[in-house]
This record gives C-alpha cells, sequence and structure tokens, in this order.
C-alpha cells in the first residue's frame, strides 16, 4: 500500500485548497479535503478511476478511519483498487479529521449532510457520470442506512454493500446480549475459556434489556472480547501487520494517531452516541441495488439484525451472505470470499 511523505501531504494540503479537478486514471492517488460546517475532512482516492466506478468507503467507529483500512488490510483493499476507485473517507470527528466544529451539536443528520456533500463534491472532481457504490462498514453501514432513505439522494447511488452495518444500535446490542448469553453458556459447559465466559453469562443475565448507553457501551465491549474468544472458529485471512509496518503507516501516511485519539475522546465526551440509540432507521425505504455481508460468530452486530433489514429493504435485487467463518472483523476473515462477493455485486449493477 502507498505511503506519502508529511512533505508530499503539505503539498497536497495546498492544493486542497484551489479547484483541483482530476484525471481519470488506472493507477490514481488523490488526495483532497472536503469542508463542511468547520470539519476540514481528508479525502484519499486511489485506485482504477479510469473505470468510472467509485467505491466510497464509509468506516466504522463513530470515530474511526478509512485510512487505518487502506494502510493495514492490503489483502482486503488491493483487489478492489484494481478493478475501481476507492474513495477513503476521514469522517467528522474521525481518524486523521480535524476542525473547530461543535460536539455538543455532533449528530448522525450531520454525518449524513456531510455524505451528501462528499458526493457533489466527487462529481464535481471527477464527472457527474462517474458510478458510485457506497460501502459501509459497521457503523458505516448504519450511515449509509441513514444516508439512503433520505430525499432522494439513492438517485445518486448504484449500489449499496452494507458489511456487518446495523439499523438500529438498540436491536443490536439487545440481540448481541442474547447471543452472548447463548455462547457464554455453551463454552462455558465446554470448558473453554470459563472465567472470561463466566464474567460475560452473568453481566447478561442482569442486563435485560439494554436501553441506557452505559449499558450498551459495555455489552458491546463484552461482544468485541468475544470475537476474539471464539477466535478458533474464524478463518483469520489478514493476520496483524509486522511492527514495522505498523510504525511506517503511523510515522509516514496521512493517518495521524494523535488526531485520532483526540477525535475519539471527543466523541466519547459528545452526546452522540445517545442520539445513535435513539435514532432507528427504517431500511423499507432502500430501493437500490442491495447486498449485506454478516458472520455468523459476529456478535457486536448479529447476523439477525442484517436478516432484518434484508427483509426490510423494498427490491427484489438484494442479497444476503452471513460467512460461516467471520465474525465482526470480517473485512480480515474470509476475505477473498468477501471481494469476490462485493466484485459479483459491482460488476452485475455498473
Amino acid at each position: 500500500m502507498k505511503y506519502v511523505s508529511w512533505i508530499f501531504l503539505s503539498a497536497l494540503l495546498i492544493l486542497s485548497c484551489q479547484k483541483v479537478n482530476f484525471d481519470f486514471s488506472a493507477q490514481a492517488d488523490d488526495f483532497f479535503f472536503l469542508k463542511n460546517d468547520k470539519a476540514d475532512m481528508p479525502v484519499w482516492v486511489q485506485g482504477n478511476t479510469q473505470s468510472k466506478v467509485f467505491v466510497l468507503m464509509l468506516h466504522g467507529g463513530p470515530g474511526g478511519s478509512a485510512f487505518t483500512i487502506d494502510g493495514l488490510f492490503p489483502e482486503f483493499v488491493q483487489p478492489l483498487e484494481e478493478k475501481y476507485a476507492l474513495v477513503y473517507w476521514e469522517q467528522r470527528s474521525s481518524g486523521a479529521a480535524q476542525g473547530d466544529f461543535s460536539l455538543e451539536n455532533l449528530s448522525p443528520q450531520q454525518y449524513v449532510e456531510d455524505l451528501e456533500k462528499l458526493i457533489v463534491l466527487l462529481k464535481a472532481k471527477y464527472s457527474p457520470d462517474i458510478q458510485i457504490f457506497l460501502m459501509g462498514i459497521s457503523w458505516g453501514g448504519y450511515l449509509g442506512n441513514m444516508y439512503l432513505t433520505k430525499g432522494d439522494n439513492q438517485s445518486n447511488i448504484s449500489g449499496w454493500i452494507n458489511i456487518v452495518g446495523p439499523n438500529s444500535f438498540l436491536d443490536m446490542a439487545n440481540v448481541g446480549r442474547q447471543k452472548l448469553l447463548d455462547f457464554s453458556t455453551q463454552q462455558i459447559n465446554l470448558g473453554r475459556n470459563i472465567p472470561e465466559w463466566q464474567e460475560i453469562n452473568n453481566w447478561c443475565l442482569a442486563h435485560d434489556p439494554i436501553t441506557s448507553v452505559e449499558d450498551f457501551l459495555i455489552e458491546n465491549g463484552y461482544a468485541n472480547q468475544a470475537d476474539f474468544l471464539m477466535a478458533d472458529s474464524l478463518d483469520v485471512t489478514i493476520e496483524q501487520a509486522p511492527l514495522g509496518e505498523q510504525l511506517s503507516f503511523i510515522f509516514s501516511s496521512p493517518f495521524s494517531s494523535s488526531a485520532w485519539l483526540s477525535n475519539m475522546r471527543g466523541i466519547r465526551e459528545s452526546n452522540l452516541i445517545e442520539k445513535i440509540l435513539m435514532n432507528e432507521v427504517d431500511c423499507e425505504g432502500i430501493t437500490i441495488p442491495s447486498v449485506l455481508i454478516g458472520g455468523k460468530f459476529d456478535f457486536v452486530v448479529p447476523p439477525e439484525i442484517l436478516q432484518n433489514q434484508f427483509e426490510a429493504i423494498h427490491t427484489t435485487e438484494k442479497e444476503l451472505h452471513i460467512l460461516p467463518h467471520s465474525g465482526h472483523g470480517l473485512i480480515g476473515h474470509e476475505t477473498r470470499t468477501l471481494n469476490d462477493i462485493i466484485i459479483t455485486f459491482v460488476e452485475e449493477y455498473r
């Protein structure tokens, strides 16, 4: 995966202040900023813009980073970049994004507005006739669902790729709690990781239903821990990057660990999670071609959540894939299968 120096990044920052339109290329490497409502959000377009097919990645979180996926998951992104342009966007208060915006006003609706303006910007910089496929991962799936169910936004999108993304965070947590309870009982009976599973089991028994932000965050932590406890059931395609590669990414790419930590702290201090918990998205409004992809061993966004969305989406051009050896970190598990699903879907609807 390509890295740029901070000197080169400085030059890109200068260019980002000017009106720059990019030429189509089989190996594009374009960097610019989306500026909206006091937020400066980096956008990095890499891959085959010549295809005129742009896969816009909505990273996880809230507060995650598309640049980390670009830098540390080459087995996932490179096959896609060979065929299409991948758009890596650092969302508001996420990754390397900066700005002087109000944390008090941070809301799901604000993220949708940012996404709307990003799509306008992409078409202005490249061409009005590019095709855009949205690809949401986890929180990014929720954001994509929100965007697609607002106004006529779907008219800008050729297809929707939802990777382990919810439409209701409360449903996600409560279905996840039940799954944790079932699996913890099973694993305890099998004599596996008994102290860890017993702690999860005790908490789940004492918290039914989950309604508060505090309980949501605790359940989410246990759900992520369960991914590791069930590691023997996962097909991990992408191992942890070597330390040298991780350090190179941290210090020699546009990603900024200090900005990321500051952004994550800002999200924790805001009331964004509370707003998300109170805001369920009705997927019946989605009518464009859609593919939903989940993992059998995902405790964060269990397959039942994707199944419910699949049934609600109002189109016959839809698919649901639950990968049998994947958890919530699906992009690093059955990666080749995931890429095959994405590419087949894009080729069908491009």
